[in-house]
């Protein structure tokens, strides 16, 4: 036989997750600097994909202090 014949992973089948991103505003001290929150959505729920300054926000524009760094 030419062809594999076994079963394809289902992984392999899924429809790649959906992404968002959300505005909020970091709670970590009074300045209440912008975040950008970025978050995967697929069958199995949702995660935090990635944080970072929204460029946008009068408070630093766009940078965070080291406690607003979370990676």
């Amino acid at each position: 036989m030419d062809g594999d014949l076994r079963p394809a992973s289902l992984s392999s089948l899924a429809e790649p997750p959906q992404r968002t991103r959300t505005r909020s505003t970091c709670c970590y001290c009074g300045v209440g600097c912008g975040v950008l929150i970025d978050a995967e959505h697929d069958a199995h729920g949702s995660r935090i994909a990635g944080i970072g300054g929204d460029p946008g926000h009068p408070a630093k524009f766009g940078r965070l202090c080291t406690k607003g760094q979370i990676r």
